[in-house]
């Protein structure tokens, strides 16, 4: 478990939640805080952008209204996702400025989808001084210094193991045989 390796995530949400009087921010926010602070030694930019070429989804990084409430829309590509934000937002404009925003939009989570993002982006553009859509570009500028470095791969022999024990997932699924699924796990110990 990522978390038993790595505390700091963890960690990170616990003194945040105390120093919000009990509250969190959005998700974007506050699971980008603590991916920030804990990095375990990974450059988040780099990270999202392995992430999303493994995963096809390419194309230029958004804020969304998926990643301002916590909940079935939260993909799992948006810890990584939002480590990169926050570091982006940190090291751009600095700690006080992302505190400011941490704070300001905690209460957006809370709203339907089309006012969480209108609310969120108000906010932003009120502690920054920019809007939301330059924040944006200036990330994707960040990741994309990545985008050329070669998939990290494993070696040849692991990743055949990995890609069958995948396959057998996969037919277990397909067959709706949970025993089947279940025995994919002896291998992983």
């Amino acid at each position: 478990c990522y978390e038993k390796v790595s505390c700091g995530h963890e960690l990170t949400h616990a003194l945040s939640y105390r120093l919000l009087g009990g509250r969190h921010s959005v998700p974007l926010l506050a699971e980008g805080l603590a991916e920030y602070l804990d990095q375990s030694g990974r450059d988040l930019h780099e990270w999202v952008s392995y992430k999303s070429r493994i995963f096809s989804i390419g194309g230029k990084f958004r804020v969304e209204a998926a990643d301002l409430a916590y909940g079935n829309g939260f993909s799992s590509l948006s810890y990584t996702k939002s480590g990169s934000f926050v570091k982006r937002l940190v090291e751009s404009g600095g700690r006080k400025k992302f505190l400011e925003l941490y704070a300001a939009v905690r209460e957006a989570g809370l709203l339907p989808p089309g006012e969480r993002l209108r609310a969120f982006s108000e906010k932003f553009s009120e502690v920054y001084g920019s809007t939301l859509e330059e924040a944006e570009a200036g990330w994707n500028a960040a990741v994309g210094a990545f985008n050329g470095k070669a998939l990290p791969r494993l070696p040849a022999l692991e990743e055949a193991e990995v890609r069958a024990l995948l396959a057998a997932q996969d037919s277990a699924v397909r067959a709706k045989d949970a025993g089947a699924f279940a025995s994919t796990y002896d291998p992983l110990g």
